[in-house]
């Protein structure tokens, strides 16, 4: 195949940018399918930090990476979940307070992932073929039941043993993709 270049030209003084417009989210039921709500780790690369990372540098990264929780690895191993609501709330101050902290100043820049996590196993899970059976209403009825709940993670099965976390869903997100459907409230 042959090509040709195209012709080019040059922008003048008047030129603009074009406002821009917020994505429009479609309208959605609360019969819609439940996994409309999953961030799915096969398309979407999971944010993890290490259990030993202080915090302050955890919440660096998620602003960094667009996001507000991570999946906490300690040697390659899935330990635990932490959010920015855990970083920037109450939670540091209690470790340092508490009989649990081992640092001998007790200061914040001394507080790692690992000292207010969410231990993994303390974290809701849906199992994905579940999952794919409900609708969005279902998973805010599990939030409403589990008002502590703020995410849930999806797990699918692993052929070699255990579980593979294939995704997460958040209560925020599921809020607003039915934030339009006003018979829910």
């Amino acid at each position: 195949m042959i090509y040709h270049p195209v012709t080019l030209t040059h922008a003048d003084t008047r030129s603009h940018l074009p406002l821009a417009q917020a994505a429009i989210q479609p309208l959605l039921e609360a019969d819609a399918p439940a996994t409309l709500a999953m961030t799915d780790f096969v398309h979407t690369r999971a944010v993890t930090v290490t259990s030993h990372r202080q915090i302050d540098a955890a919440l660096q990264d998620m602003i960094h990476a667009g996001v507000r929780s991570l999946l906490v690895t300690k040697e390659n191993a899935l330990v635990g979940f932490i959010t920015s609501y855990d970083i920037q709330g109450e939670k540091p101050l209690l470790f340092i307070q508490g009989p649990q902290c081992i640092h001998p100043r007790r200061r914040h820049q001394d507080v790692r992932v690992e000292d207010i996590m969410t231990p993994i196993s303390q974290v809701p899970a849906i199992a994905l073929a579940t999952l794919r059976e409900r609708r969005l209403g279902d998973l805010l009825a599990s939030f409403d039941q589990h008002p502590h709940a703020m995410h849930m993670l999806v797990l699918e099965p692993d052929p070699a043993g255990g579980d593979t976390v294939r995704g997460l869903i958040s209560h925020t997100q599921v809020r607003r993709l039915l934030e339009m459907d006003r018979r829910l409230t």
